[in-house]
């Protein structure tokens, strides 16, 4: 899978050892990917392909189906 897969990943299916603050960068890294990878801004740079944006788009949406507070809020709530 490319960048973006792997990291909508991570978020939907942590691997074992992976919680609420990891699934939490990995969405705001795919977050940032998508921000400056969707769509190609200069010649040479990568984009994201187009087999992957649609794969982005078909499992973003069942994904947000969040119930980890920390996750949603955007916090590492161990610290308070």
């Amino acid at each position: 899978p490319g960048y973006a897969t792997a990291l909508l990943s991570v978020y939907e299916s942590p691997p074992a050892g992976c919680g609420g603050a990891e699934r939490l960068l990995a969405v705001l890294c795919l977050k940032a990917a998508v921000g400056r990878r969707w769509n190609e801004r200069r010649s040479g740079e990568p984009a994201i392909s187009d087999a992957e944006k649609a794969e982005v788009r078909a499992r973003l949406l069942p994904a947000t189906d969040e119930r980890e507070i920390s996750v949603v809020l955007g916090r590492n709530l161990d610290n308070l």
